[in-house]
Parts: C-alpha cells; sequence; structure tokens
C-alpha cells in the first residue's frame, strides 16, 4: 500500500475541516492518520469515530485512516470493513484503490481487479489507479494487461520510481528479464535509494545467471537497509549459485536470524552443508524445510541422501519410499532408494527400483 502517498492525500482532505472543528478534534485526526504506531493510531481514529454529530467527509477519511492502520497490522477483515464503509460514505478514487491492496493481499485478484476497475471509472485521468489495478493483475498473472495499464499510468504521469519497479516486477514474472533490467535501471535513476528495486533487480541478475551482477546489487541493498533479511537470503542464493557456499551458508543464516525464512533458502543451505560436509546441519535444514511443505518430494529425497551419506540407511530409505508416494514418477527417488537397498543387503529390492528408474528413464528419452 502506497501508505505515505495516501496520507499526504488525506492530509489535503482535511484542510478547511480543522479550523471549524475542537483543538481535540483536530489533534484525534492527526494522531489517527499520522501516528507511526498502528495501535496509538487505531485508538485516536476509534475515539474520533465515536464523537457525535461527526461530518461524514471526516468520518470518511477517519475510517480510511484506520483502515490503513489495520492493514499495516495484516488485519484485513476489519481494514476491508473500514474501508468498505468509508466507500459508503464518499466514494473516491483513492478508496477503492486502498481496498484493493487489501483485496491483493488477501489473494483475492479478482476482487482487487473489480475495485481497480471502479477506481478507474471515477478518476480516469488518475495514474495511481491504473497503476493500482495493473498491480493486482501482475499478482493474478495477466501480465499483458497490466503492462497495458503500467503504460497508461506513465501516459499521465508523473513520473515515479514505484511505477518502473512494479513494471520491472510483471516483467520479470513473465521472464522478460532485459525489460525488467530496463525498468529498475529507471526505477532506481530517480530513487538510488531504494533497496527494493536494488533486490529485485538483484533477482533479475540471478535469474539471469549473472550472480557477480546480482551479488553488487545485494551488497548495496544490505549497506541502505542492514537489518533486511531478504537481501541475505538473497544475495545467499546468488553465492550458492556461483559455488560459494560458506558466505552461501553466513548470508542464510543471517536472513534467518532476521525472520526471512524460506523452504527455498532452506533447501540451498542445506545443499551447501552437504558440500561442506556438515551432515548433521544439513539435516536439521531439511527437517525444517520439510515442515514449511512436507508435500514436496525433492526435500525427502534430499534428506534421504543426507541419510545415506551418514549410514542412516533405514531412516533414508524411508524419506525415499515417501519421495516415491509424492512422486511416482521420480527417478532420481528410486535410484537412491536402489542404492540404499543395495547396501542394506535387499538386493531384490533394489534390483526392482534399479529396473522402475530405467523405465522412468528410457520414457523420459
Amino acid at each position: 500500500m502506497r501508505t505515505s502517498i495516501l496520507l499526504v492525500a488525506v492530509a489535503f482532505a482535511l484542510t478547511g475541516t480543522t479550523a471549524a472543528s475542537a483543538p481535540n478534534n483536530a489533534d484525534l485526526q492527526m494522531r489517527c492518520l499520522r501516528d507511526r504506531t498502528p495501535d496509538a493510531a487505531i485508538a485516536a481514529c476509534n475515539t474520533l469515530l465515536q464523537m457525535p454529530d461527526l461530518d461524514e467527509r471526516i468520518r470518511s477519511v477517519a475510517l480510511n485512516g484506520r483502515a490503513n492502520n489495520y492493514y499495516a497490522k495484516r488485519d484485513f477483515e476489519h481494514a476491508i470493513q473500514d474501508f468498505s464503509e468509508a466507500i459508503m460514505l464518499m466514494p473516491n478514487a483513492m478508496l477503492y484503490d486502498n481496498r484493493a491492496n487489501v483485496y491483493r493481499s488477501m489473494g483475492k485478484y479478482d476482487l482487487a481487479i473489480e475495485d481497480g476497475n471502479k477506481a478507474i471509472e471515477i478518476d480516469p485521468n488518475s495514474s495511481y489507479a491504473f497503476e493500482g489495478r495493473a498491480n493486482s493483475y501482475v499478482r493474478a498473472g495477466r501480465f499483458d494487461l497490466a503492462e497495458a495499464d503500467y503504460e497508461q499510468a506513465l501516459k499521465l504521469g508523473p513520473e515515479r520510481a514505484s511505477l518502473y519497479a512494479n513494471r520491472g516486477g510483471s516483467y520479470f514474472l513473465s521472464k522478460k528479464f532485459d525489460l525488467a533490467i530496463q525498468d529498475f535501471d529507471r526505477a532506481l535513476a530517480l530513487a538510488p535509494k531504494d533497496f527494493g528495486a536494488l533486490i529485485n533487480r538483484g533477482e533479475v541478475y540471478r535469474a539471469m545467471r549473472q550472480n557477480d551482477r546480482a551479488i553488487r546489487d545485494f551488497d548495496q541493498a544490505i549497506s541502505l537497509a542492514p537489518n533486511f533479511g531478504s537481501a541475505y537470503g538473497n544475495r545467499g542464493l546468488a553465492y550458492a549459485s556461483s559455488g560459494q557456499c560458506n558466505r552461501a551458508i553466513s548470508d542464510l543464516g543471517k536472513a534467518f536470524g532476521l525472520g526471512a525464512v524460506s523452504y527455498v533458502a532452506l533447501m540451498t543451505r542445506a545443499t551447501c552443508y552437504m558440500q561442506v560436509k556438515q551432515v548433521d546441519n544439513a539435516l536439521r535444514d531439511y527437517d525444517r524445510a520439510i515442515m514449511i511443505d512436507p508435500t514436496n518430494s525433492g526435500a525427502y529425497n534430499d534428506r534421504g541422501s543426507a541419510y545415506g551419506t551418514s549410514g542412516k540407511l533405514d531412516q533414508a530409505i524411508d524419506d525415499f519410499s515417501t519421495a516415491i508416494r509424492l512422486d511416482p514418477n521420480s527417478r532420481e527417488a528410486f535410484q537412491n532408494r536402489a542404492i540404499a537397498k543395495q547396501l542394506k543387503g535387499d538386493v531384490e529390492g533394489a534390483k526392482s527400483d534399479l529396473a522402475r528408474a530405467r523405465e522412468l528413464g528410457s520414457t523420459a528419452n
């Protein structure tokens, strides 16, 4: 949500009402809209909304302010309720755009797009409304429509970093990497300290296997936001891709410590631990990855290999069997289970698994 932009707009909307309001009313309005602590802002909004004979415009603005703070707390249901009530009082493009932001965060992309349509219908000259709908199209995977809306937003202006960064994200997801780089370059020319754009451009470079460039962007992002876990996580993935496992392990550890934990990052660090022969650490990461996604056959297959390396053949066979149950066409899992069975002395079982692996191999060819 473009909260800073929205708060500026709301502050201007209040001009002309504060002079006629009692001082405590004006103070409550300011705290409702400007307090940096969501709970404190919500409390101020609550008090303001309970005042008798409150002007409808001020009530709508207060509901918008409270909804923004509910959104900041990820209390999406209450945010939707407040934005909806505010829209009933004073429908405008900004409120529909705000509610669309919440719907996007809830994964309700069709509703977000509907609100984007309403925002544009009310104000067809709003660059922000087109950008908001474009963001919803991106989340829905409708990249062509998103790119058309970003283009219209750029035509309407003003030119701003968020537009280029968001369109760059759309290009990245649709695998138009060169166009994505161009847009992130434009975004960073307008906002050189936008660490989010640096991280995203780094991710594009990583997808293009240009790990050195990716790492440089992540370095710069970390210098700007040293407590942002995703920057360390993405740099760790880039280090791993370039074969620098010790650095990858270090960065991924920092990312996890800052709360940026993901299945991919855990699996990557586990693989690096295996490469540097720290099997016990690898097993712990595989355990955590499986807790995040217990339906991914690859995690069981890889953990099974780690168990096999440490001589725990029964656990290895159990994991390979689970991998096969989740993915009956996993040639690698059949091969690995065959090796484990062979080491356990189950010659016939090993032969059967190898035969199945060969069948799957010939099918793949």
